[in-house]
Protein backbone atom coordinates (compact mmCIF):
# COMPACT_ATOMS: atom_id res chain seq x y z
CA UNK A 1 0.00 0.00 0.00
CA UNK A 2 1.26 3.43 -0.95
CA UNK A 3 0.18 4.84 2.43
CA UNK A 4 2.92 2.88 4.21
CA UNK A 5 5.55 3.81 1.62
CA UNK A 6 4.81 7.54 1.81
CA UNK A 7 6.22 8.51 5.26
CA UNK A 8 10.00 8.81 5.00
CA UNK A 9 10.99 7.20 8.29
CA UNK A 10 8.46 4.38 8.05
CA UNK A 11 9.41 3.66 4.45
CA UNK A 12 13.09 3.57 5.32
CA UNK A 13 12.46 1.29 8.28
CA UNK A 14 10.25 -1.13 6.35
CA UNK A 15 12.60 -1.34 3.38
CA UNK A 16 15.61 -1.81 5.63
CA UNK A 17 13.83 -4.63 7.47
CA UNK A 18 12.92 -6.19 4.13
CA UNK A 19 16.55 -5.95 3.00
CA UNK A 20 17.46 -7.88 6.15
CA UNK A 21 14.95 -10.61 5.17
CA UNK A 22 12.55 -9.80 8.02
CA UNK A 23 9.75 -10.11 5.46
CA UNK A 24 9.32 -10.25 1.70
CA UNK A 25 7.90 -7.02 0.23
CA UNK A 26 5.50 -7.10 -2.69
CA UNK A 27 3.96 -4.19 -4.55
CA UNK A 28 2.48 -3.31 -7.92
CA UNK A 29 3.35 -0.55 -10.35
CA UNK A 30 0.01 1.03 -9.43
CA UNK A 31 1.10 1.23 -5.78
CA UNK A 32 4.46 2.74 -6.71
CA UNK A 33 2.76 5.24 -9.03
CA UNK A 34 0.34 6.28 -6.28
CA UNK A 35 3.17 6.76 -3.80
CA UNK A 36 5.09 8.84 -6.34
CA UNK A 37 2.09 11.05 -7.14
CA UNK A 38 1.39 11.71 -3.47
CA UNK A 39 4.99 12.53 -2.59
CA UNK A 40 5.47 14.85 -5.56
CA UNK A 41 2.12 16.55 -4.94
CA UNK A 42 3.14 17.34 -1.37
CA UNK A 43 6.77 18.12 -2.22
CA UNK A 44 6.84 20.31 -5.34
CA UNK A 45 10.50 21.07 -4.61
CA UNK A 46 11.44 17.49 -5.56
CA UNK A 47 12.27 16.88 -9.20
CA UNK A 48 10.25 13.91 -10.53
CA UNK A 49 13.19 12.48 -12.50
CA UNK A 50 15.44 12.67 -9.44
CA UNK A 51 12.80 11.04 -7.24
CA UNK A 52 12.52 8.18 -9.70
CA UNK A 53 16.29 7.78 -9.96
CA UNK A 54 17.06 8.03 -6.27
CA UNK A 55 14.12 6.18 -4.72
CA UNK A 56 11.90 4.27 -7.12
CA UNK A 57 14.76 2.84 -9.19
CA UNK A 58 16.66 1.97 -6.02
CA UNK A 59 13.65 0.07 -4.69
CA UNK A 60 13.34 -1.87 -7.93
CA UNK A 61 17.01 -2.80 -7.94
CA UNK A 62 17.03 -3.76 -4.27
CA UNK A 63 13.89 -5.92 -4.57
CA UNK A 64 13.67 -7.19 -8.17
CA UNK A 65 11.07 -9.83 -7.24
CA UNK A 66 8.79 -7.41 -5.38
CA UNK A 67 6.75 -6.18 -8.34
CA UNK A 68 3.54 -8.18 -8.87
CA UNK A 69 2.23 -8.64 -12.40
CA UNK A 70 -0.65 -10.43 -14.13
CA UNK A 71 -3.03 -9.87 -11.20
CA UNK A 72 -5.50 -7.64 -13.04
CA UNK A 73 -7.83 -10.48 -14.04
CA UNK A 74 -8.62 -11.02 -10.34
CA UNK A 75 -9.67 -7.46 -9.56
CA UNK A 76 -13.35 -7.95 -10.40
CA UNK A 77 -13.54 -10.94 -8.04
CA UNK A 78 -12.42 -8.89 -5.02
CA UNK A 79 -14.99 -7.72 -2.47
CA UNK A 80 -13.16 -5.02 -0.52
CA UNK A 81 -13.34 -1.28 -1.20
CA UNK A 82 -13.33 -0.71 -4.97
CA UNK A 83 -10.39 1.69 -4.96
CA UNK A 84 -8.16 -0.89 -3.25
CA UNK A 85 -9.28 -4.03 -5.04
CA UNK A 86 -6.14 -3.98 -7.18
CA UNK A 87 -4.10 -4.39 -3.97
CA UNK A 88 -6.22 -7.30 -2.76
CA UNK A 89 -6.02 -8.91 -6.19
CA UNK A 90 -2.22 -8.70 -6.18
CA UNK A 91 -2.11 -10.20 -2.68
CA UNK A 92 -4.32 -13.11 -3.74
CA UNK A 93 -2.33 -13.63 -6.94
CA UNK A 94 0.97 -14.13 -5.10
CA UNK A 95 -0.51 -15.84 -2.03
CA UNK A 96 0.66 -13.10 0.32
CA UNK A 97 0.62 -13.70 4.05
CA UNK A 98 -0.65 -10.20 4.76
CA UNK A 99 -1.58 -6.82 3.37
CA UNK A 100 0.12 -4.02 5.30
CA UNK A 101 -1.94 -0.85 5.37
CA UNK A 102 -3.31 1.90 7.56
CA UNK A 103 -6.65 1.63 5.73
CA UNK A 104 -7.80 -1.58 7.41
CA UNK A 105 -11.48 -0.86 6.82
CA UNK A 106 -10.91 -0.76 3.07
CA UNK A 107 -9.77 -4.39 3.22
CA UNK A 108 -12.74 -5.92 5.02
CA UNK A 109 -12.90 -8.85 2.64
CA UNK A 110 -14.30 -12.34 2.80
CA UNK A 111 -12.09 -13.25 -0.16
CA UNK A 112 -8.96 -12.35 1.80
CA UNK A 113 -10.19 -14.15 4.91
CA UNK A 114 -10.94 -17.31 2.96
CA UNK A 115 -7.40 -17.31 1.60
CA UNK A 116 -5.83 -16.67 4.99
CA UNK A 117 -4.46 -13.26 4.04
CA UNK A 118 -4.24 -11.06 7.12
CA UNK A 119 -4.71 -7.31 7.06
CA UNK A 120 -2.25 -5.64 9.42
CA UNK A 121 -1.13 -2.12 10.17
CA UNK A 122 2.52 -1.04 10.26
CA UNK A 123 2.37 -0.90 14.09
CA UNK A 124 1.20 -4.50 14.17
CA UNK A 125 3.83 -5.68 11.70
CA UNK A 126 6.76 -3.90 13.31
CA UNK A 127 5.55 -4.68 16.81
CA UNK A 128 5.51 -8.36 15.92
CA UNK A 129 8.99 -8.10 14.45
CA UNK A 130 10.23 -6.39 17.61
CA UNK A 131 8.82 -9.31 19.61
CA UNK A 132 10.03 -12.07 17.28
CA UNK A 133 13.26 -10.66 15.83
CA UNK A 134 14.54 -7.88 18.11
CA UNK A 135 18.13 -8.25 16.91
CA UNK A 136 17.05 -7.75 13.29
CA UNK A 137 15.10 -4.61 14.17
CA UNK A 138 18.10 -3.29 16.12
CA UNK A 139 20.33 -3.98 13.11
CA UNK A 140 17.87 -2.12 10.87
CA UNK A 141 17.98 0.92 13.13
CA UNK A 142 21.79 0.88 13.13
CA UNK A 143 21.79 0.63 9.33
CA UNK A 144 19.42 3.59 9.09
CA UNK A 145 21.68 5.59 11.38
CA UNK A 146 24.79 4.72 9.37
CA UNK A 147 23.19 5.91 6.13
CA UNK A 148 22.49 9.28 7.64
CA UNK A 149 26.01 9.94 8.90
CA UNK A 150 28.28 12.01 6.74
CA UNK A 151 32.06 11.43 6.80
CA UNK A 152 34.33 14.11 8.16
CA UNK A 153 35.51 16.45 5.42
CA UNK A 154 39.15 17.48 5.39
CA UNK A 155 39.92 21.07 4.49
CA UNK A 156 42.46 19.72 2.01
CA UNK A 157 39.79 18.14 -0.19
CA UNK A 158 38.39 20.15 -3.07
CA UNK A 159 34.74 21.25 -3.16
CA UNK A 160 34.25 19.06 -6.23
CA UNK A 161 35.43 15.92 -4.43
CA UNK A 162 33.25 16.77 -1.45
CA UNK A 163 30.21 17.22 -3.69
CA UNK A 164 30.96 13.96 -5.50
CA UNK A 165 31.22 12.00 -2.25
CA UNK A 166 28.08 13.63 -0.87
CA UNK A 167 26.22 12.66 -4.04
CA UNK A 168 27.32 9.04 -3.66
CA UNK A 169 26.27 8.99 -0.03
CA UNK A 170 22.86 10.42 -0.89
CA UNK A 171 22.43 7.84 -3.62
CA UNK A 172 22.76 5.05 -1.07
CA UNK A 173 19.79 6.39 0.90
CA UNK A 174 16.30 5.12 0.26
CA UNK A 175 14.88 8.61 -0.21
CA UNK A 176 16.03 11.86 -1.74
CA UNK A 177 14.41 13.75 1.11
CA UNK A 178 16.81 15.52 3.44
CA UNK A 179 16.70 12.96 6.22
CA UNK A 180 16.26 14.52 9.63
CA UNK A 181 15.37 11.06 10.98
CA UNK A 182 18.10 10.17 13.43
CA UNK A 183 18.48 6.91 15.27
CA UNK A 184 16.53 8.51 18.10
CA UNK A 185 13.60 9.20 15.78
CA UNK A 186 13.70 5.65 14.43
CA UNK A 187 13.70 4.25 17.96
CA UNK A 188 10.83 6.53 18.90
CA UNK A 189 8.92 5.32 15.85
CA UNK A 190 9.46 1.70 16.89
CA UNK A 191 8.45 2.51 20.47
CA UNK A 192 5.25 4.22 19.36
CA UNK A 193 4.44 1.35 17.00
CA UNK A 194 5.00 -1.13 19.81
CA UNK A 195 2.84 0.87 22.22
CA UNK A 196 0.06 1.03 19.63
CA UNK A 197 0.28 -2.73 19.16
CA UNK A 198 0.07 -3.29 22.92
CA UNK A 199 -2.99 -1.07 23.21
CA UNK A 200 -4.74 -2.82 20.32
CA UNK A 201 -3.83 -6.27 21.64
Amino acid sequence: MSCVLYPVVLRDLLLTLAALDAFEPRWTEAIIDEMTRNVLADRPDIEPALFDARLVSTMRRAFPAASVEWYERLIDAMDNHPKDRHVAAAAVHVGAAAVVTYNVRDFDSEVLRQRGIAVVTPPQLIGQLVADEPSVVALAVRAMSARKKRPRMSSRRSPASKASEHSKIRYKCWSIDAFNATTRMALRTIFELGMSRNRSG
